[in-house]
């Protein structure tokens, strides 16, 4: 199998920047070539991001869409890369995606995962987002990300939505560990319109998505 880690990302933070002196040599530790992408112009978009790092990796049969600010399990994805080649579809490989805090950060980093304590240094599981692996038929046949999604936020929901009602996706177990930053303004003008093009994306896929949920065994509006 022809597999690549593709990262969405843009120097200039400088936190994310300490955390990605960490994080990249984890994801090259899993064996895949790493490639980055970012987005045209001054104001960042992770979707088009996400695409730019799939086009500079070139041919490749199945891709691991992962961020710069997150730690996974080795073993997860190398399941979960199993699965997809199998599928030819869409997976998550992690039902458990833990946002820590500035100190549950530090610990992390200094220790491990073995090192946090769940109500403690957890600071909670979020229901959506997080790692993808996809196959590069799946990838093609839904365009991409939509690069409609400005900014951050909602874009990784409504490729989800786009593979679970086009192809399949699914959530493998394990878990993935998002590192604390500031985070940006859900509020904001660009979130709001991402939020809205999700929901639209939800309404017109409604029945699709019931289907897709029947043959999953659990309601992916939950998780998507």
């Amino acid at each position: 199998m022809d597999v690549v880690t593709l990262v969405p990302w843009r120097p200039g933070d400088a936190r994310r920047e300490r955390y990605w002196v960490r994080v990249r040599p984890h994801l090259e530790e899993l064996g895949f070539p790493l490639f980055t992408g970012d987005a045209p112009g001054e104001s960042w978009a992770r979707a088009a991001a996400c695409n730019a790092a799939a086009r500079s990796a070139g041919s490749w049969e199945i891709a691991l869409v992962a961020d710069a600010d997150t730690f996974l399990e080795s073993d997860a994805v190398s399941r979960t890369i199993e699965r997809v080649s199998r599928t030819r579809a869409a997976a998550r490989p992690h039902d458990h995606r833990w946002m820590l805090n500035s100190a549950s950060s530090k610990l992390f980093l200094a220790k491990g995962s073995k090192s946090l304590e769940p109500g403690r240094h957890l600071r909670g599981d979020a229901p959506g987002g997080g790692a993808l692996v996809v196959h590069r038929e799946a990838f093609d046949e839904v365009g991409g990300y939509d690069e409609r999604f400005v900014g951050w936020g909602y874009e990784d929901s409504a490729m989800n939505i786009e593979l679970a009602t086009t192809r399949r996706w699914e959530r493998m177990s394990g878990n993935s560990y998002h590192l604390s930053h500031v985070q940006p303004n859900i509020l904001s003008t660009p979130a709001k319109a991402n939020r809205a093009l999700l929901e639209e994306l939800r309404a017109e896929r409604a029945r699709a998505i019931e289907r897709a949920s029947r043959f999953a065994g659990y309601d992916l509006n939950a998780v998507l």
